[in-house]
């Protein structure tokens, strides 16, 4: 994000901003960007803090995403969810609420 921030960005708003995202998915491709636009499947291993949570693979419907910030449903990120561990989202249901709060199709318009 660096080549983006120096670009004269002011405010974490901007930088986390869906066109600022954009911009850097397709100036400055990462491995992970790459990896998001080839479609690459991103499954579920472990409750891990170098892995993708339970929540952030449901989302993206088990693929790869590099999208953060205005990529995200403000209602998700108030809820916290990609900090919920497996079997709380299991047992609560919270899996159900992801699915609804995110559809496949509301996702395929961003992506």
């Amino acid at each position: 994000m660096q080549p983006v921030l120096s670009a004269g960005l002011n405010s974490i708003g901007q930088a986390l901003a869906w066109d600022t995202q954009r911009m850097r998915h397709d100036l400055h491709p990462s491995d992970r960007d790459r990896a998001q636009s080839n479609g690459d499947r991103m499954p579920f291993e472990r409750d891990h803090e170098d892995k993708p949570s339970l929540a952030w693979v449901v989302l993206w419907r088990g693929r790869y995403s590099s999208w953060f910030g205005a990529g995200i449903p403000v209602s998700l990120k108030r809820w916290g969810y990609v900090f919920w561990d497996c079997r709380r989202l299991n047992t609560s249901r919270g899996k159900d609420v992801v699915l609804r709060v995110w559809p496949i199709q509301g996702r395929r318009r961003r992506a």
